[in-house]
């Protein structure tokens, strides 16, 4: 997976790998849509495909840093710091 980066300036720098690549493959998730995932809600399954099909390498799957803080946030107070620490493990 190739990560963007941010500069000192708070400018965002996207990769042409996924800059470049067709329109449809590159997918950006919020924590609302990993926490969904996470607590199989009823869009689990349409988040769980995106997963493996970035997992085949058919599309770039990107996630912000305040979006992985706020999800792993999030799994803390509701679940446990040991299921937030899986996440970030796994992530």
């Amino acid at each position: 997976m190739t990560a963007a980066s941010i500069s000192s300036k708070g400018q965002i720098a996207i990769p042409d790998a996924v800059r470049d690549g067709p329109v449809g493959f590159v997918k950006v998730v919020d924590s609302w849509a990993m926490v969904a995932w996470l607590s199989g809600e009823p869009s689990a399954p349409l988040v769980g495909q995106f997963i493996l099909d970035a997992e085949a390498g058919s599309l770039q799957w990107l996630m912000s840093l305040i979006n992985a803080a706020e999800t792993l946030n999030i799994l803390a107070r509701r679940d446990s710091p040991d299921g937030a620490e899986v996440f970030l493990t796994r992530l």
